[in-house]
């Protein structure tokens, strides 16, 4: 939903209003990341539960769900500031981030799960690291950005106007992808 708000704004050259879009869009997937961090903590043992999840990889699938939910905010924000950069027309460098979290994700399974013998746990902490990795690549592209998409951590605030058309677009989409 951001990511069409700001492509509205960006092609109508508001930039003022795409600014504030995209610090409207970092806040909400900082509010809304340590939100589903913490549900995703704690519905973990029911969707086990209600997935029938066999009781002998029951620990391994619970360790793999909660550090997976621990880190799941890494994910969120590679996601919202790859769609910032998409909707102004890069979508290069989210797709060159993707890769080298890709690469970082595999060489930390063999070096985890291998090396180390940290089997799911480590499967899942290596998500998370790379994860991380392309969130902190968005970000940063984002902060250097000499464009009306920079990011301003000062300037974070809750836009009521745009957060309403952001879900507005972005509810339903989600739940035609749920679907």
């Amino acid at each position: 939903g951001a990511g069409v708000v700001i492509s509205q704004y960006y092609g109508a050259r508001k930039e003022k209003e795409v600014g504030r879009a995209v610090q409207t869009a970092m806040l909400m997937t900082l509010v809304l990341g340590v939100l589903f961090t913490f549900l995703g903590l704690a519905i973990t043992p029911f969707l086990l539960n209600m997935m029938n999840t066999p009781d002998d990889i029951m620990p391994d699938a619970y360790t793999y769900l909660s550090t997976y939910f621990s880190g799941i905010i890494g994910l969120m924000f590679y996601n919202i500031g790859s769609g910032i950069l998409r909707a102004v027309g890069d979508s290069r460098r989210p797709f060159y981030f993707l890769v080298i979290s890709a690469v970082i994700n595999t060489v930390l399974d063999l070096v985890f799960v291998v090396k180390f013998q940290m089997g799911v746990f480590g499967v899942a902490l290596a998500t998370i690291i790379a994860q991380g990795v392309s969130a902190l690549l968005v970000i940063l592209t984002l902060l250097r950005s000499r464009e009306c998409i920079r990011l301003v951590v000062k300037e974070w605030q809750l836009d009521g106007d745009i957060l309403k058309k952001i879900f507005r677009v972005g509810l339903p989409a989600a739940l035609q992808m749920a679907i």
